[in-house]
């Protein structure tokens, strides 16, 4: 995988949370790039940096090792509630077992985190 790839991962599996969010969504855009190449394509252009442009998961073995290492990122416990929801999903969208397993698995370990995470203000 390519290094600045495996910088976003190293970063998301830090135990600083500030430093997870956007690894964790540009982990999420990157892969959502390479699986349905030119969806988003402004989108990314907008969030991603020039590097992690450059940086895309072009081959089938970089995307299979990124999915696995993001199956992996949503049972540790330095990586946070946020985090693992961001990732979570991408996850889910992928329709591969292993992937919908490492959400589901999710959703039933941090179901009483997820029930405090606020989505959005129900007043507005």
């Amino acid at each position: 995988m390519k290094e600045q790839i495996e910088s976003l991962f190293r970063n998301l599996e830090s135990s600083n949370l500030e430093k997870q969010k956007e690894p964790a969504l540009a982990i999420t855009f990157l892969l959502e790039r390479a699986l349905w190449p030119g969806r988003y394509d402004s989108t990314y252009r907008l969030v991603l940096s020039e590097e992690l442009l450059d940086a895309q998961l072009d081959e089938p073995a970089a995307v299979e090792t990124a999915l696995a290492r993001t199956c992996d990122a949503l049972a540790l416990p330095t990586v946070s509630i946020g985090a693992k929801i961001s990732l979570s999903t991408i996850l889910g969208r992928t329709g591969r077992a292993g992937c919908v397993r490492a959400t589901l698995g999710l959703l039933e370990r941090e179901s009483e985190a997820l029930a405090d995470v606020k989505i959005c203000d129900s007043n507005s």
